[in-house]
């Protein structure tokens, strides 16, 4: 039905013409049936009676048929009918069986053909026609046994009316539905079109996102590496060697090479150990140790390019020898305080330049250098030692990443305190401070646009929130495959998990999460929210608390909120911390 009602309504002026030709045709078989069974004498009334319904049915197929649908002249069309019917053929044909048939099909063309409202009132104004007619002309003498054809015509044509009522609020319902999904479709079509075009996009950045997070991966742990080998290798030379491996086939680098003095008598710098440079000319460079290219370099303390040190007021051969290292980055070695060396890194293969990351991974090789040659790496500072490259390393990995800077360490300093109010061993508390100050390594592989945005809170995109806490699950990967024990790579894994177990990743909760997650979790969040971020400024202690009272025994550990927020109250030292 619904599809036979949305043709008509597609067709309009076409449906219009069809019906009338219908009805004309029943007009002139009413005409023929009275002529021939009836007692009607008046047949040249019935004759024109027909021949006016097929007039007005072809002016409407030459006038409107093919144009426009025009409603109010449909209605003025399909009322002039009911008007015939009850003004002009009443009296003649009312005894005939196809009176009412006739009837009837004027009403339902009126309420399909016009919309519902004109269809009501074309009905109504037909019945109305009808009913004085019938009156009209039985008081005349002209109708006769008048009520009983009123009802076989009225009543009939009231009950229809009712049920094509029905009909129209039905399919007018499922017209409704029907846009709807068809709204729906076109929605997901849309949707499907935009994912299909995202996917695309997003397939060719996968692989870009790939190797840049194998080459974080592998740069983190070649780092992490690098701090293990100062336990196990007591051959310094072999251990330089390994840091210059690890530079060239980071970086890219031409060459690498460390200068130091050799021997105490010796009044220069020379060539300890090097990588992609021949002998012949590593015997051509010394540097005198009263010489202003050190000075320059001892002031710096840190990475710079040869084409950024002062030349001013070297001497013809310390020109000659940064002009044999056009380009290179030369960087300090400090040990106790004291320049001892040099780390020059030869310039890329590629033409690049040197990235902020590459001259923090360059430094951190030049501190391990400086412990090597140090010769203390199994005394008991060893320890702290390792604890000061942990952090160095992190605060190079959180260099760009401004807001970021010193909440590992604050964290961790908070983790510390707490770990020894609640009754934790040395051993549970050490490793618990080395996993917390690495617990967001992860970042590293995040891109930037997403810890960077300062929109990307500012909504309720579950999506760009996911990509962010991603950095729990790369986090884990790095730490695990660099050889951490499982209590640290635990803390960077679950540490945005909550204790009602709607976290992230793994929905872990209550008994099921560690305890030290638990501790810092809850470390992890007061730092977090006292501290300034992309999306917000810091917000207050005060807001702090409540938050963490709020969440007590939901996100957090309530006997953990407990411990940190009386710690807090009397502690001066956690209170100083931001």
């Amino acid at each position: 039905m619904l599809k036979v009602y949305n043709y008509i309504k597609d067709h309009r002026c076409q449906s219009v013409s069809i019906f009338k030709a219908f009805t004309t045709l029943l007009v002139g078989l009413l005409s023929l049936s009275v002529h021939f069974f009836g007692e009607t004498p008046q047949s040249l009334l019935l004759l024109l009676a027909t021949f006016a319904s097929a007039f007005t049915t072809i002016v409407w197929q030459l006038l409107f048929g093919k144009g426009k649908f025009n409603k109010i002249v449909a209605t003025l069309f399909l009322g002039l009918d009911n008007i015939l019917l009850a003004v002009v053929l009443l009296p003649l044909t009312y005894t005939s069986a196809l009176y009412p048939l006739l009837f009837l099909t004027n009403i339902v063309g009126a309420r399909f053909l016009l919309s519902r409202r004109l269809g009501l009132r074309l009905t109504q104004l037909a019945l109305g026609l009808f009913s004085i007619a019938i009156v009209g002309y039985s008081f005349a003498g002209l109708v006769q046994n008048g009520f009983y054809y009123f009802t076989l015509t009225f009543f009939p044509t009231v009950i229809l009316n009712v049920i094509i009522s029905f009909s129209l609020t039905v399919i007018g319902r499922l017209q409704n539905k029907q846009k709807t999904l068809e709204n729906e479709k076109r929605q997901i079509d849309r949707t499907f079109n935009n994912i299909k075009r995202e996917l695309f996009l997003n397939s060719q950045l996968v692989s870009s996102l790939n190797n840049d997070v194998k080459r974080k991966n592998i740069e983190i742990k070649n780092i992490l590496n690098l701090s293990g080998q100062l336990n196990i290798n007591s051959d310094s030379k072999k251990a330089i060697e390994s840091f210059l491996y690890t530079v060239i086939g980071q970086l890219g680098c031409k060459y690498a090479l460390i200068l130091t003095q050799n021997q105490k008598e010796n009044k220069y710098l020379s060539t300890f150990s090097s990588k992609g440079l021949k002998e012949s000319d590593l015997n051509k460079v010394r540097i005198y140790l009263d010489s202003n290219l050190l000075n320059t370099l001892n002031a710096t303390r840190e990475p710079i390019l040869e084409k950024n040190i002062p030349k001013d007021d070297l001497y013809s051969d310390e020109i000659k020898i940064l002009k044999f290292f056009n380009n290179d980055l030369f960087c300090p070695i400090v040990i106790k305080g004291e320049l001892k060396g040099i780390l020059i890194v030869g310039s890329k293969l590629t033409g690049a330049r040197f990235s902020e990351e590459d001259v923090n991974l360059i430094a951190i090789i030049a501190n391990q250098a400086a412990f090597v040659m140090e010769q203390n790496l199994v005394t008991s500072e060893f320890q702290d030692i390792y604890f000061k490259t942990i952090k160095a390393m992190m605060k190079s990995l959180e260099a760009k990443y401004v807001f970021a800077r010193g909440h590992n360490t604050r964290t961790a300093n908070y983790v510390n305190i707490i770990a020894n109010k609640i009754g934790l061993s040395q051993t549970e508390i050490k490793e618990l401070t080395y996993g917390t100050l690495l617990h967001d390594v992860g970042k590293i592989a995040i891109r930037d646009k997403y810890l960077l945005d300062t929109n990307v809170f500012a909504d309720e995109d579950s999506i760009l929130k996911n990509k962010i806490l991603e950095h729990t699950v790369k986090g884990a990967s790095i730490l695990k495959s660099a050889g951490f024990d499982d209590s640290v790579v635990n803390l960077a894994l679950h540490h945005h998990e909550d204790y009602n177990g709607k976290g992230f990743p793994h929905g872990l909760g209550e008994s099921d999460l560690p305890f030290n997650v638990r501790i810092l979790s809850v470390c992890n969040t007061y730092d977090a929210m006292t501290s300034d971020r992309p999306h917000r400024k810091a917000l207050s202690g005060l807001t702090a608390r409540e938050y963490l009272e709020y969440n007590s025994n939901k996100k957090f550990d309530p006997q953990v909120v407990k411990a940190f927020l009386n710690e807090l109250s009397i502690n001066k030292e956690m209170q100083k911390f931001h």
